[in-house]
């Protein structure tokens, strides 16, 4: 679980409890890589004691965003360092996982491939460049596969495709994804509350020094861990080589 640990029927209860006369008097504002306020949080609770599904949302992203820039830093930089000193990463493992996962268009295969062994050699500027637009694209086929439009029709007959996260708000990808996924997809690519990246790159919001960041190195590790998530059997095929390892060293 490198993108969440706690689901998120448990991440709304614990956002919705931990609101005080502190984060009701103070929103929260976000800023852009120029420093301009693009976004401010509202509060959770309506004068009507109910629940602004919205402003929760917002709530939720923004904190994921926090907890995985925290976990960027303590686990996932760590464990990448160790991997840099302890094992050569061949093009071909790379390949073997791309190409097993159903996520992965078989026309965006090598985009995947070069786009992930750029950051294993700590050229995020690279690969988040390749990979972003790819899991854009990635996220589209999938609509197309729940049976979901991903163009909106004009009046004036001009067919333009839906953004990302309009996508991702389609009733069909939102019921064949994890909620866990889903907000994890969200809050990395699309939230202004959370990483923002897919419009950070896209518009050239990011500097050199900016790929470098925690916020980069969480977004290429999470689409490492998407691409393999969607690798079923070659995962379970790890999985049996891996206990039958554990069992040698009980025997």
């Amino acid at each position: 679980m490198l993108y969440l640990y706690l689901c998120q029927k448990r991440r709304e209860e614990t956002v919705i409890n931990s609101q005080d006369l502190f984060s009701e008097l103070f929103p929260i504002g976000i800023l852009g890589n120029d420093g301009k306020t693009i976004a401010k949080s509202k509060s959770i609770k309506k004068s009507n004691n109910a629940i602004d599904e919205v402003a929760l949302q917002n709530k939720l992203e923004h904190e994921t965003a926090e907890y995985m820039n925290c976990i960027s830093q303590i686990m996932i930089g760590n464990t990448l360092n160790y991997i840099r000193r302890k094992f050569k990463v061949e093009e071909t493992d790379i390949r073997t996982i791309v190409e097993n996962s159903v996520i992965v268009p078989v026309d965006r295969r090598e985009a995947y491939v070069k786009g992930i062994m750029s950051g294993f050699s700590g050229d995020f500027l690279t690969a988040l460049y390749i990979l972003i637009p790819q899991v854009e694209n990635s996220v589209r086929e999938l609509a197309i596969e729940c049976g979901e439009p991903i163009y909106n029709l004009k009046e004036d007959g001009i067919e333009e495709l839906k953004t990302m996260h309009a996508i991702l708000e389609l009733e069909g990808v939102k019921e064949r994804l994890d909620d866990d996924f889903l907000l994890a997809l969200k809050t990395i690519f699309c939230s202004k509350f959370g990483f923002n990246m897919r419009n950070s790159v896209a518009h050239g919001l990011f500097s050199d020094n900016q790929f470098q960041s925690y916020n980069a190195l969480y977004t290429w590790w999470f689409i490492l861990k998407m691409c393999y998530m969607f690798c079923g059997e070659l995962r379970i095929k790890n999985r049996v080589k891996v206990n039958d390892k554990l069992k040698g060293l009980f025997e």
